[in-house]
């Protein structure tokens, strides 16, 4: 019986041993940051807003087609 309970034990340790050895490393890569994306002013009303949302007319940027028919204040 001893010699089960000792058995039981060295696998449980084992198991344990083996579980944070793995869990310590990640599992991916880490990713490479994002570059921030540009941020423009609308010409209208002065919102900012990412350049790929922008309605452009000319180089000006709008937040929207609305502000762009009306044009800079």
């Amino acid at each position: 019986m001893l010699k089960f309970l000792l058995l039981v034990a060295l696998i449980a340790v084992a198991i344990w041993l083996y579980r944070k050895s793995n869990g310590s490393r990640p599992t991916q890569p880490p990713q490479a940051p994002v570059d921030p994306e540009k941020m423009v002013i609308c010409e209208h009303c002065g919102v900012r807003f990412p350049a790929s949302e922008s309605s452009l007319d000319t180089e000006i940027h709008y937040c929207c087609d609305e502000h762009r028919r009306a044009g800079p204040r």
